[in-house]
C-alpha cells in the first residue's frame, strides 16, 4: 500500500467521523448547555447587557479544566460560540486516531489500526458531555508517543523533551484524570522501552543519562500537579452528608467513595463504548471495529511482519491497555466532592489501547485491513450523523422557548422530563443554561458552583433546590394525601385482575409477577385518569400546595404544584407518578392484609377453604390433562 494511498484512506476516515458534528444544528450532550453557559459568561464577562458582571466574577486559580473553556472563549473572536466548539470537538474526534498514529509510529508499528480508534470518540463519555476529559485523551496519546521518542530519537531528544513538557501541562489543563493514567503509563514506558546506548553502557548512571531527556520533560506537569495538589488538598473540605457536589466525609474514608462492583462493571464495559442511541444503531460501527480487530489479530499471530521490537518492547502498548483496564476496574465510581464517574471514564482509553495493540501483519495484509477500518467510518458518519439530526428535530422546541424569553432572565429550571426519544442521555436536563444564554441571564444552577469552573459566584449561590430537579421523588405518603383512593369500582376491578394473575397456571418467577402486577396498576391508573379527571385531581393538588406551604412544608408544596402542572396539561411521559401511586397503594395495603391474616390462619372473608387438588402441570406449570 502506497504512502498516497493510505495517507487518502486515513484523511477520509477522518472527515467521516467528524461529519456527524456538522451536520445537526444541536449535539446531545447533557453538560454541553452548562459548558457553553460558563463559556459565554467568560467570554463576555464584562458585557453590561447582561447579568453577567452582577452575578460572575472569575476564578484566578489553577483548574484542570482551564483548557477546554479559555481555549472556545479564544476560538469565540473568530466563529459564533456554538460554532466554535464544534472547531474543537472536531479537533478532539481527528485528535483521538492522529494520537494514536502517533503513538503507533513512535513504537516502530504501522499507524492504520488508529482507524479502529474513531467510533470510540463517541459514547458514554460523549453523550454525558464530559468534553474536558475526552479532550485530553488525544493529547495523552501524544504525551507517550512523545516520552517513547525522548528515550529513542538520539538526534532530538531535547526537541521531543520539551514537546514533551508542553503536552504534559496540557493534560492537566485540561483533566486530571487523564494526568492520572500518565503516572501509571509513562513509568511502564520508562521500563519496558530500550534506548540504543544500553548496548554499550555499564552500570546505573549510564543506563539513567540517556533517559534524562525524558524524565525532565515530565518535571513542569508533575510540577503544576503537586501545586493544585495543595491547593485543592490544603482547603478544609465542605463536609455535606448526602448533599450532592460536595463531600460525605474525609476525602478517601469509606463514607466519601461510591463504589461498583465488579460484576456491574464488567457487564457495562461494552455498553459504554456505544449507548447513545434508543435503537442501538450506533453499535453497528463498533461491531465492525471489533471485527477488523479480531481479523487483524487473527493475522498477526498467524502471518505476523517483520518485528521492529525486542521481546519486552513488544508489549508495551499491550501494556498501556491493560493499565487503563485496571483503572476501570479498580478505581472507585466517585470521590463526592473531588471527582465524579471516575472509573468508567477509563472505558474508552482502554478500548482504544487494546484495539490498536494488535500484533503487525504482512505488509500485503495492511493494505485491505486499513480500507476496511477506514470502512467503519463511513458507518460511522452514517449512524451517527443520522441520529444527531434526529434529536435536532427533536430539540427544536428550545428556539420556541428561546423566542419568548425576555433579556437578561432568570431561569428556574423545572424540567418534567430530560429525557429524549432519540439518545439514551437525560439531554435536556440543563435546559435552563440554554435559555439563559440566549438572552444573557442566569439559571438557577450552573457550573460555576463546583470548584473546578474558571468561573465563580459573586455572592451568595442563588438559591434552589439541591443539583437537578427530581418531581419523581415526591413523597405521595404525607397523611393528607395517603387517604386518597380511587372509586371503589375502579379498586374492586384491579383487584380481580391481579387476583388473576396469582391464579394464574403459568409459573412465574417473582421479578415476572411483580412486573405483571405493575403493569396492571399502570393500565388502571391509565384507564381511570381521562382528562377530565386528570384536571379535578390537578386542582386538588393545587390546594393542597397552599395547604402545604403554610403549614411549613415547601418541598413538599413545590412537588403537589408541579405534579398539578403535570396533570393539567396532560404530560404524558414520564407517567405521573402520583396517579401511578393512588393506584400502587390499594395492591400494597390488599397484599399487606393477606400477609397479616396468613400470619393468623383465617382465610379471607367469603374464602371457601382450598380443595384437594390432583392436577398435573407441566414443568413450565401448564396444567396438563
Amino acid at each position: 500500500m502506497t504512502n498516497r494511498t493510505a495517507r487518502i484512506a486515513f484523511a477520509a476516515a477522518l472527515v467521516l467521523g467528524a461529519l456527524p458534528l456538522w451536520v445537526s444544528r444541536v449535539l446531545p450532550m447533557v453538560d454541553l448547555p452548562q459548558h457553553l453557559y460558563l463559556i459565554s459568561v467568560l467570554h463576555r464577562l464584562e458585557d453590561p447587557t447582561t447579568l453577567y458582571p452582577a452575578l460572575f466574577a472569575a476564578r484566578h486559580e489553577l483548574t484542570p479544566y482551564l483548557g477546554y473553556y479559555y481555549l472556545v472563549s479564544a476560538l469565540n473572536w473568530l466563529f459564533p460560540l456554538e460554532v466554535a466548539n464544534r472547531v474543537f470537538l472536531t479537533a478532539y474526534v481527528v485528535g483521538l486516531p492522529l494520537g494514536m498514529a502517533f503513538l503507533l509510529r513512535s513504537l516502530g508499528r504501522p499507524s492504520w489500526p488508529a482507524l479502529l480508534t474513531l467510533p470510540l470518540a463517541y459514547g458514554d463519555s460523549f453523550g454525558w458531555g464530559f468534553i474536558n476529559y475526552l479532550a485530553a485523551l488525544p493529547l495523552t496519546l501524544l504525551c507517550c508517543g512523545l516520552f517513547v521518542r525522548a528515550l529513542t530519537d538520539v538526534p532530538h531528544r531535547i526537541r521531543q523533551a520539551m514537546g514533551l513538557a508542553a503536552c504534559l501541562v496540557a493534560v492537566l489543563l485540561f483533566h486530571v484524570q487523564a494526568f492520572g493514567f500518565l503516572a501509571f503509563g509513562l513509568p511502564w514506558l520508562l521500563f519496558t522501552t530500550p534506548v540504543p546506548e544500553d548496548a554499550s553502557a555499564r552500570g546505573f548512571v549510564a543506563r539513567l543519562r540517556p533517559r534524562v531527556a525524558a524524565l525532565a520533560g515530565v518535571v513542569p506537569g508533575v510540577t503544576l500537579f503537586l501545586a493544585w495538589v495543595v491547593l485543592r488538598f490544603g482547603n478544609p473540605p465542605d463536609i455535606q452528608p448526602g448533599a450532592p457536589w460536595k463531600a460525605w466525609g474525609p476525602t478517601f474514608s469509606p463514607q466519601n467513595l461510591a463504589w461498583k462492583g465488579f460484576e456491574q462493571n464488567r457487564a457495562e464495559f461494552f455498553q459504554v463504548l456505544a449507548n447513545t442511541f434508543h435503537d442501538g444503531s450506533d453499535r453497528w460501527a463498533l461491531y465492525a471495529v471489533g471485527l477488523v480487530a479480531a481479523v487483524g489479530w487473527g493475522l498477526g499471530l498467524l502471518r505476523p511482519g517483520t518485528l521492529r521490537e525486542g521481546p519486552v518492547a513488544r508489549w508495551r502498548l499491550l501494556g498501556l491497555g491493560v493499565l487503563a483496564l485496571a483503572l476501570y476496574f479498580l478505581l472507585p465510581f466517585d470521590i463526592r466532592g473531588y471527582v465524579y464517574y471516575l472509573n468508567t471514564r477509563y472505558a474508552h482509553l482502554a478500548a482504544a489501547l487494546l484495539v490498536a495493540s494488535m500484533p503487525a501483519t504482512r505488509v500485503g495484509w495492511r493494505r485491505p485491513l486499513c480500507l476496511a477500518a477506514a470502512a467503519c467510518a463511513l458507518l460511522v458518519a452514517f449512524v451517527m450523523g443520522r441520529g444527531f439530526r434526529d434529536f435536532a428535530e427533536e430539540a427544536r422546541e428550545w428556539d420556541v422557548l428561546a423566542d419568548v424569553t425576555g433579556n437578561r432572565p432568570k431561569v428556574m429550571g423545572l424540567v418534567f422530563d430530560a429525557g429524549s426519544s432519540v439518545v439514551r442521555f437525560p439531554v435536556f436536563l440543563h435546559g435552563a443554561a440554554v435559555l439563559a444564554r440566549e438572552r444573557g441571564g442566569v439559571p438557577n444552577f450552573t457550573f460555576a458552583t463546583t470548584p473546578h469552573s474558571p468561573l465563580r459566584y459573586r455572592d451568595a449561590v442563588p438559591p434552589t433546590f439541591p443539583s437537578e430537579w427530581r418531581p419523581q421523588q415526591m413523597d405521595y405518603a404525607t397523611p393528607e394525601i395517603a387517604e386518597w383512593m380511587p372509586p371503589d369500582a375502579d379498586v374492586r376491578r384491579l383487584m380481580e385482575q391481579v387476583a388473576a394473575l396469582a391464579g394464574s397456571p403459568l409459573a412465574l418467577s417473582a421479578p415476572q409477577r411483580q412486573e405483571q402486577v405493575r403493569q396492571k396498576v399502570l393500565d388502571a391508573a391509565r384507564a381511570y385518569f381521562t382528562p377530565e379527571v386528570r384536571q379535578r385531581y390537578a386542582r386538588r393538588l393545587w390546594r393542597m400546595a397552599a395547604f402545604f406551604e403554610a403549614t411549613g412544608r415547601p418541598p413538599q408544596a413545590d412537588m403537589a404544584r408541579a405534579e398539578a402542572r403535570r396533570l393539567f396539561h396532560g404530560v404524558e411521559e414520564p407517567y405521573s407518578r402520583f396517579a401511578e401511586t393512588l393506584f400502587t397503594k390499594v395492591v400494597v395495603l390488599a397484599a399487606a392484609g393477606a400477609q397479616a391474616q396468613s400470619a393468623t390462619g383465617a382465610p379471607t372473608a367469603g374464602e371457601p377453604p382450598a380443595p384437594a387438588t390432583s392436577e398435573r402441570r407441566s414443568p413450565g406449570g401448564l396444567i396438563l390433562p
